[in-house]
């Protein structure tokens, strides 16, 4: 159960970097609700791109969704667009996890990928910003 808590606050830092890319690229904080998929899907194709790669580097370079799968006995898919479609709720739906047992949720690393895209853009930012930590711990620690 301590597994929800880090999950939805994982899906608010998500949702706040997905709009500061938004600032970044129109000015504008957009005004998508809580929905990740809509706010990545309405990012410009390029810095889309850039995100999916990032996102494919650190699921090749890590085993975080296979351990995870492995851990829930779940088929868990690599791919980015499929990982924002189950879990584009997850603010709203991980708050009332109990409400829905069948949520999924396994886009908790999202952030670094997001908070790395955010630097490329703003380096000067990188002194403002704390480096983010790994939310999940394939050792269960």
């Amino acid at each position: 159960m301590t597994l929800i808590p880090a999950m939805m606050l994982s899906a608010f830092a998500s949702e706040l970097y997905l709009k500061c890319l938004h600032h970044i690229d129109s000015g504008v904080v957009p005004d998508y609700g809580h929905d990740l998929r809509s706010l990545f899907n309405n990012l410009p194709l390029l810095r889309r791109s850039r995100i999916e790669q990032l996102w494919d580097l650190h699921a090749a370079e890590t085993a975080h969704l296979a351990v995870m799968s492995k851990r829930i006995d779940v088929e868990i898919p690599t791919e980015l667009s499929q990982a924002l479609e189950d879990g584009a709720l997850g603010f709203q739906k991980l708050r009332y996890e109990y409400e829905d047992r069948n949520f999924k949720f396994y886009i908790s690393e999202l952030p670094l990928m997001l908070h790395k895209a955010i630097l490329e853009i703003q380096p000067t930012w990188k002194q403002n910003l704390p480096e983010p930590t790994e939310g999940f711990n394939p050792n269960g620690e």
